[in-house]
């Protein structure tokens, strides 16, 4: 108790992002009480844990003004995540130990990250997973009243699938584009102004180099804000025409000016582009074993040439994966490990070229990417058709654009009837 208490202590202190009043103690300050939702609070302790896990996790600058302009956002999160549960609640839904825990491995599987990866890398900003489990728990709660309320309200028929199959057998041969999204809705004309600041804001820190996946997961209220706005591949013509023809206009990497649709803006980021191929086409999934090499921020080229010379020589030494596995673990990367099944379609030009002809067993050349070099080994390969992938997704799409729709109108309902007080 004593060394949890101590931890609160330095927690409020470090992160508090407004002055604390002189005559209160830094554990009073975090008790304060910022919002009510339905009779449930959350205090300046709750919004600071988040705040702190948002900057680990998104490559911000951990200042002042940049935790100041977040947190009125992350508040109406946390906000938001207290009546999911509490409508999970109302109807009996329940979330196990198991789900929570798939979850966290799903999140490491997203991130690169190989198995308890999350929870070493989070130690190092002085967080541990609960940090991340009630936002967690809020996801699965509302995935499970959509499925119990919403979904069988969905039907989907055979013609409708043949429809959107013909569609993307059409692709073939035209360019399709791998494209995340952060999606900030305006569902009431008095929050226009509030949700264009916030989209602002983010363009701004994305342009600083904060991580798009991660800003993603914590502001966007899209359905693919689990996948950390990952669209996967589209062509032309699925999304609203306002946001084809910026994509059109985006180069890898980029990220797009503030767009605004009829139900809100929207934030893009063009990851790759290529030329469909024929649905017959045979897709090829590896399974992955990687070695991470740390950088220093702003390596010089002293640094970069030492760390992508120890990668040949560890590329050099490993004859199998539990080889890597043991050399990863001596690397004392959080990012090196086992990083799962991966279809080559879905990996960057750069990691594809490197493994796409690698037999198994076989170990790339070390690779330079983000703050760090990368070794990576092939430890199985596979193939399937990708027919059925095709109507599968189709299948997919159509689903969850209808269930998106519905899910917005029914949370902006439970908004509506909520009983908030905001003391921020």
């Amino acid at each position: 108790m004593k060394q949890a208490f101590s931890r609160f202590l330095v927690l409020a202190a470090l992160l508090l992002p407004w002055g604390s009043l002189p005559t209160v103690t830094h554990a009073q300050q975090g008790l304060r009480i910022v919002a009510v939702v339905n009779g449930e609070i959350i205090s300046v302790f709750d919004l600071n844990v988040r705040l702190a896990l948002i900057i680990a996790t998104s490559n911000l600058e951990n200042r002042p003004e940049v935790r100041q302009r977040l947190a009125p956002r992350v508040l109406r999160n946390l906000m938001d995540e207290k009546i999911k549960l509490q409508e999970a609640k109302r109807l009996n839904i329940r979330i196990t130990g198991k789900e929570i825990r798939d979850a966290l491995k799903r999140l490491e599987r997203r991130n690169n990250l190989p198995p308890g990866g999350l929870g070493r890398f989070l130690s190092q900003f002085g967080l541990d997973r609960s940090a991340v489990v009630e936002q967690i728990e809020s996801e699965i709660a509302w995935v499970k009243i959509i499925r119990a309320t919403l979904l069988p309200r969905i039907k989907i028929t055979e013609e409708e699938v043949e429809e959107r199959l013909a569609e993307i057998k059409s692709y073939e041969g035209k360019p399709l584009y791998r494209v995340a999204e952060i999606f900030i809705p305006v569902d009431d004309p008095s929050r226009e102004t509030e949700a264009r600041l916030l989209s602002e804001r983010l363009i701004q820190e994305l342009r600083g180099g904060a991580r798009f996946a991660a800003l993603a997961r914590s502001f966007s209220k899209s359905p693919s804000a689990e996948t950390g706005g990952d669209l996967g591949w589209i062509r032309q013509g699925e999304l609203d025409r306002q946001l084809d023809a910026v994509i059109a206009t985006m180069n890898p990497g980029d990220i797009s000016p503030l767009i605004r649709t009829a139900t809100g803006y929207y934030i893009l980021t063009l990851i790759n582009r290529r030329i469909a191929e024929a649905l017959d086409k045979v897709e090829v999934v590896v399974s992955l074993q990687q070695i991470y090499l740390n950088l220093p921020p702003n390596p010089g080229e002293d640094e970069i040439k030492r760390q992508m010379e120890r990668g040949r020589s560890l590329a050099s030494s490993v004859k199998n994966c539990a080889d890597m596995d043991r050399l990863g673990k001596e690397t004392g990367s959080p990012l090196s490990g086992n990083l799962g099944k991966q279809s080559l379609g879905q990996l960057s030009a750069v990691v594809r070229d490197a493994v796409k002809d690698l037999p198994v067993g076989g170990v790339s050349q070390p690779i330079r990417t983000g703050q760090g070099v990368i070794v990576l080994m092939v430890c199985d390969r596979s193939s399937n058709s990708s027919e059925q992938d095709a109507r599968d997704r189709a299948r997919r799409l159509i689903l969850e654009r209808r269930l998106g729709r519905e899910a917005r109108r029914r949370f902006e309902e439970l908004r509506r009837a909520a009983h908030e007080d905001v003391r921020l």
